[in-house]
């Protein structure tokens, strides 16, 4: 449940971020400095990203940390993919002296393409798992159709050594095609 829960979180951080970089580069655009822009954004943000871009600004103004520590810091925090690749590019038109609002423009557009993948990922193996379920599930189906059809024939498969060998054999079979499918179909994103 904890599992879930952590990649629930992580997964509304990352399309958040999409979002949060699009309003940050417009805000650079407008003139306002990056820890303005990440007050402004803050404000603006759902939870829970509206909490961690708050917390940088708060460790800036408040704490007396430079901006780009702070930002390190919830990067380190988080480990998010999407909050990584921000920081990252923060950092580096900080470090190199670029403009800031055009990394952001790249950054942001970046994330919405790589969320749009990740969502068609996704799309495309739901219906694999789909396709596994029905699969899995059928020689129960299978079963159960077998036993209003041919009552003695079910009941020899559960009264015979051979027939729970039978029975045994296709839910190990059944078991093993199921974990190579999961297997096939996890793709970390």
């Amino acid at each position: 449940m904890l599992e879930y829960l952590i990649k629930r979180r992580t997964m509304l951080l990352r399309d958040q971020m999409v979002t949060a970089s699009m309003g940050l580069a417009n805000a650079a655009q407008a003139g306002l400095s990056l820890a303005q822009g990440l007050q402004k954004v803050g404000q603006e943000t759902a939870m829970p990203l509206a909490a961690e871009l708050n917390r940088i600004v708060r460790d800036h103004i408040k704490g007396g940390l430079p901006l780009l520590e702070a930002i390190v810091n919830v990067r380190q925090r988080l480990k998010v993919d999407a909050f990584s690749v921000f920081s990252l590019a923060i950092q580096s038109a900080m470090d190199r002296g670029g403009r800031i609002n055009a990394a952001l423009e790249r950054i942001s557009h970046s994330l919405q393409e790589n969320q749009r993948l990740e969502r068609k990922l996704l799309a495309e193996t739901s219906a694999g798992r789909a396709a596994v379920l029905i699969l899995a599930l059928f020689p129960l189906v299978f079963l159960g159709i077998l036993a209003v059809l041919s009552p003695d024939g079910v009941r020899l498969l559960f009264r015979t050594v051979w027939g729970q060998l039978a029975l045994i054999l296709a839910g190990a079979l059944v078991f093993c095609g199921v974990r190579w499918a999961a297997r096939i179909l996890n793709i970390d994103m």
